[in-house]
Formats: C-alpha cells, structure tokens, sequence
C-alpha cells in the first residue's frame, strides 16, 4: 500500500535541506520507491508517495534528516476505491470536481 511521507522543515534551513537531498538516495531502501515528490517551498515542507514502503526502513532512512525537521508517514488509497459504488468509480460520475 503505498504511504504519504511530510517532512516539515524550518524555511530558513531549505538550502540545508537541497544539500542534504542531493546527497540522498532516490530510494529508502531496497523495496521502497518514491513515485513523487513535491517542496513547499514556502511553508517548508517535502511530500513524498511512497509506494510499498516498509515505516520501519523508512523510518531508518529519514533518521539523517532529524537535526532538519520533523516527519509523518501515513498510508493512503485512492478516493474512488473508497467510495465505488455498484462497480463503478467515482470519476465515471460527470458531476465529478476531481
């Protein structure tokens, strides 16, 4: 299942965080991938989907950002699994905003 991971961080420490991201790895571990990842540039935060990901190695992975910020790891689905009706996702509704 894949997982969102949030890293906030202090703005004042973004040049700090882009060098510590360059010398990061583009995986946490041999099994987990990120599918995406975005930076809040101006709230200070790094978001992360992360497929298949074991929190336990995650976490061992991020332990280098610690003097940096904090993180949240939790997992997620998509809506329209969630809320499929009869077979039929919600994107078939044309009514639909998303």
């Amino acid at each position: 299942m894949p997982s969102i991971a949030i890293f906030t961080f202090d703005p004042q420490k973004f040049d700090k965080v882009v060098e510590m991201r360059k010398r990061e790895q583009a995986t946490a571990s041999g099994k987990t991938r990120i599918l995406c990842e975005w930076c809040d540039i101006r709230t200070g935060r790094i978001i992360r989907l992360i497929d298949e990901g074991n929190p336990e190695e995650i976490l061992a992975a991020y332990r280098m950002w610690t003097d940096l910020g904090s993180l949240e790891i939790f997992p997620v689905t998509h809506t329209n699994a969630l809320i499929a009706e009869d077979g039929h996702s919600a994107n078939n509704d044309k009514g639909s905003i998303f």
